[in-house]
């Protein structure tokens, strides 16, 4: 009965938070046993006729010489029917003066001996889990316990969500005591979990704020702890207008504002709403019809296509639940409450031909518009969802009609330096880029990457084609080779800037990177011994001719 009312209990709040209070039917339930009373006294008082202490030690030991305990249930009975759960518990309650009775101390060790617990069950089972919480308090730095977490046989999330239950129903007082509130405050016991995470994720807006000055916050974005900010005030502002700005109490509005995230309140939202029906009122007026393309913006910017189509998703949600008033008017503007004729995706296809026959192809960037519609960001939307697989056969091929490139903006510029580099190898044969050359930049990102492993194994695959050397000391190693060799022949390291090997290796290039390496301290001691073993000088020619 105690675990059907908790589940009453936890599914009640969980309604209450969803705001769907209309689907709860009962909020409690009542036991009525007339004849417990009665039975609970015929049993005592049979235990009592019927058996001595001695026979109920006896059957005590016999239960502790095959279990190896005394943790039997309170309704617990022998074989032959006696109330040992019972007896074991009338024996705890006469030792605390519960209950009136006599134990003497010969009977109290003879059940020590047999492993007698003289807690409550309860009791013992407050203590397993209370050491368990400051074990994971210890370990974690705080007691925000996930609801499915457990350690060794201890359910220790499912616990910490039944003793909030017991707190805001106030309920099981006898177990949860004022005590036991106040060592698990100790703690830092979370009692409202919606608190502390609205908590939580306000203080990693806060900081957010505090760097940046705004909350414009990246898509996706997570703080270094793991808080998903950006999914958070998404959050918050579809909350705030799907309940009218009665989500949110004044003073969360408030400390919202102080950081830059204005949320409006229900005389601001419907002011909102005004205005945009204002507009969509001009648009009849003007067209005669309401069939607004949902890309549709006005001349003042205002999104009278997706405004109109969010009513329409909010009215099919829930038409009971829908504001009357808001209805009424827009019924006088001949408002189509029902879907669209063409899809969303549709009209922005629709558009997204039109660019077409413009630009032919179809790679709007991110944020450009055409004929007052975000295309550049239903694209990449198209591109996201293709990755994701998405789309539809049919849709992918009317996208790759229009000429769509589904690489995204990183892999279309390494594409596009890719290009740069193999044009680079088949005009000189290596990828020995001069430093001046913005490509060899790039090269030496590649590098890293490869090394971080980053890379894929299809760049990887394609870079290694046109002699890409991964390890810059390779390249070291076969310039000083190449130097090592120009000294041998001619006795001296004064190497034109221009000078190129016979094998092809700019080796000029090369021995005026050691120098300018020598001057910013980035050359190693290994490499600069090596390096004066062949003659070289750590002034330039020009300077000791001028000394």
């Amino acid at each position: 009965i105690d675990a059907l009312q908790e589940e009453m209990e936890a599914a009640i709040s969980y309604y209450q938070f969803l705001g769907a209070d209309s689907n709860i039917i009962n909020d409690h339930f009542q036991v009525i046993d007339e004849l417990r009373d009665c039975r609970e006294l015929f049993g005592r008082l049979d235990d009592a006729l019927t058996a001595s202490w001695d026979v109920m030690y006896g059957f005590a030991k016999q239960y502790y010489e095959r279990y190896g305990n005394l943790e039997c249930t309170t309704r617990y009975r022998t074989e032959e029917g006696y109330s040992l759960g019972s007896w074991l518990g009338t024996q705890r309650s006469v030792r605390k003066g519960i209950v009136q009775g006599a134990l003497t101390e010969e009977q109290i060790a003879k059940l020590d001996a047999i492993g007698m617990r003289w807690e409550n069950k309860l009791d013992v089972q407050w203590e397993r889990y209370y050491q368990a919480l400051r074990n994971y308090a210890n370990e974690h730095g705080d007691v925000d316990v996930p609801y499915d977490y457990e350690c060794q046989g201890v359910h220790l999330g499912d616990w910490i969500s039944r003793l909030r239950s017991y707190r805001n129903a106030s309920v099981r007082t006898g177990y949860l005591t004022p005590e036991r509130i106040a060592a698990l405050d100790e703690l830092g016991m979370i009692w409202d979990k919606l608190d502390y995470v609205w908590e939580r994720n306000y203080q990693a807006a806060v900081a957010y704020y505090r760097v940046h000055r705004n909350l414009h916050v990246p898509r996706g974005y997570k703080t270094a702890d793991g808080v998903a900010l950006w999914s958070w005030i998404r959050s918050l502002q579809k909350v705030n207008r799907q309940s009218g700005g009665k989500a949110l109490s004044d003073d969360q509005r408030k400390r919202l504002a102080d950081i830059g995230l204005i949320l409006l309140s229900p005389n601001e939202l419907e002011t909102e709403w005004e205005t945009a029906y204002h507009a969509a009122r001009e648009y009849y007026g003007q067209q005669g019809n309401l069939l607004v393309p949902v890309y549709f913006r006005t001349d003042s910017g205002l999104a009278l296509g997706s405004w109109l189509e969010y009513q329409r998703r909010q009215f099919a949600r829930d038409p009971i639940a829908y504001d009357a008033a808001h209805k009424e008017k827009l019924d006088a503007i001949e408002m189509r409450w029902a879907e669209s004729a063409k899809s969303v995706w549709e009209q922005y296809y629709e558009l997204a031909e039109r660019y077409f026959e413009i630009h032919y192809q179809l790679n709007p960037s991110a944020n450009e518009t055409f004929e007052s519609g975000e295309l550049g960001n239903w694209v990449l939307r198209q591109k996201i969802a293709y990755r994701n697989g998405a789309l539809s056969t049919r849709q992918i091929a009317l996208l790759e009609a229009l000429k769509i490139d589904w690489r995204d903006r990183l892999t279309r510029l390494w594409d596009e330096k890719f290009s740069k580099a193999q044009l680079f190898f088949e005009e000189n044969g290596n990828l020995d880029v001069p430093v001046s050359n913005s490509l060899n930049r790039w090269l030496d990102t590649q590098r890293k990457g490869y090394q971080s492993g980053k890379l894929t194994s299809e760049q990887i695959e394609k870079l290694s084609a046109i002699g890409m050397v991964w390890e810059t000391e390779d390249k070291w190693e076969r310039g000083f080779q190449e130097a090592e060799l120009f000294y041998s022949e001619h006795a001296h390291l004064d190497i034109p800037a221009q000078f190129i090997s016979k094998s092809g290796f700019p080796l000029g290039q090369w021995y005026r990177a050691q120098r300018n390496a020598l001057r910013n301290g980035t050359i190693s001691s290994r490499q600069l011994v090596r390096l004066k073993r062949i003659g070289f000088q750590e002034r330039s020619v020009k300077k000791r001719n001028w000394l």
